[in-house]
């Protein structure tokens, strides 16, 4: 949230949703907040939630990315569905984070005594086609374009 705002973008988030799609979809603040004009971006904090948004977006004609980006967390594995590679995700690097956390706990294992050790993974992002730079407004011909404030939700 601190990075998107000290790039200058707005964010709002919506907090807790609820579980299935079609709760999702009748949700009035997340009804709301996708049928705000100014909206750009989503950023969703799993899998399974980026895919109920995008499947919103596309029942409700919502161009991705043409009207808003979407971002996840996580490998996207297959994409749930989708063509491979489409969704842009936060790599937070889930089998390096594995391998780390068992080879730590087998060390624990076999010496007991060890002092504590932390470590850090530093995530990635992975840009794929669910996100592009916002479009800027034309309202008139004779208008230079004007690009607004990007603004974001987290759900």
């Amino acid at each position: 949230r601190s990075a998107v705002e000290n790039a200058g973008a707005s964010f709002t988030y919506l907090g807790d949703l609820p579980p299935t799609y079609e709760e999702l979809s009748a949700y009035p603040p997340f009804v709301q907040a996708m049928q705000d004009e100014t909206l750009t971006g989503i950023i969703c904090t799993n899998n399974v939630l980026n895919y109920d948004v995008y499947r919103y977006c596309r029942e409700e004609g919502i161009a991705i990315p043409g009207q808003r980006s979407l971002i996840g967390f996580g490998s996207t594995g297959a994409d749930l569905g989708l063509e491979y590679g489409f969704f842009t995700y936060v790599s937070q690097k889930e089998r390096d984070m594995g391998y780390k956390a068992c080879s730590a706990l087998l060390q624990t294992i076999e010496n007991p005594n060890l002092p504590y050790q932390k470590e850090t993974i530093r995530p990635e992002l992975v840009v794929r086609q669910s996100t592009a730079a916002p479009h800027p407004d034309t309202t008139d011909d004779m208008e230079a374009p004007t690009h607004h404030r990007p603004t974001f939700i987290q759900i």
